[in-house]
Order: C-alpha cells, then structure tokens, then sequence
C-alpha cells in the first residue's frame, strides 16, 4: 500500500447500500461493498426538503435519526471535495463531513483486502493510503 498526498475524488460506494449503522463515541457506517465510513466528529445531514441537522456523534442521541433513517438506502453520489467528505443517498439525503480543528473528524476505508484508507486529520489536511490492489 503507498500513500498519496491527494485522493481520487471519487469513492466506490455508488450502488452499494447501507448495511449497517454502529452508534458508541462516533458514528460508523458499514455499506454492502464492505466499505466503511466513520464518522468521529459534527457533520450536517439533510433530507428531500429538511432543513440541515448537525450531528454529532458524542452528543444528543435523539437526534441521530436522520442518520439512522440512511439503514438500507443506496449511496447515489460520494466523493471527497478538498477535505469534505460527501455522501448523497437514495432517500434524497445528502452527508456532509468536514474537517475538524483539533481531532481526526472522519474516514473511510475501501473493500479491498489491503484497503484504501482516508482519514481527515486534526486542522483539515487528508492522510490517505491508496490501496495497491484494483477493486
């Protein structure tokens, strides 16, 4: 596996569903390709005509619905946007995660058996291993 500087904005969750939604001190979701994104500090989440909702994953456990409203729906967009990851699903929600200032916020980890790793380190700059394999 190598590590890069920048990442290929877009991520092989397009088609693949939410199988799986883990709630503890972050938010973990685990997709029907096998990929996984974690979730470990505040991101937006919106609906067909919601209004944004700020999550965050050590927070108020009431609001997490809109989150776990996502369990079966199909990922229709993802892709990284500088250092934002963004997920857009079936049910017309749409995921925003972006960085955070002092601790790692989010990351996404590939299908493969040596996976693509994407973290969003503390202030905002990406670490990224690209999987030497080919999905």
């Amino acid at each position: 596996m190598s590590r890069n500087t920048a990442a290929d904005s877009q991520l092989p969750l397009v088609g693949a569903h939410v199988a799986f939604i883990g709630v503890d001190l972050q938010i973990t979701l685990r997709f029907s390709n096998n990929c996984v994104v974690r979730l470990e500090s505040a991101f937006a989440i919106s609906g067909a005509g919601d209004s944004q909702t700020i999550i965050d994953p050590g927070g108020d456990k009431a609001r997490f619905v809109p989150v776990l409203k996502l369990h079966g729906e199909l990922v229709e967009a993802a892709h990284i946007n500088d250092n934002q990851l963004v997920l857009k699903f079936s049910n017309e929600s749409v995921l925003v995660a972006g960085p955070d200032e002092d601790y790692e916020s989010w990351s996404y980890t590939g299908p493969e058996s040596t996976p693509t790793r994407v973290i969003a380190m503390p202030g905002g700059e990406l670490a990224i291993w690209q999987s030497d394999e080919d999905v």
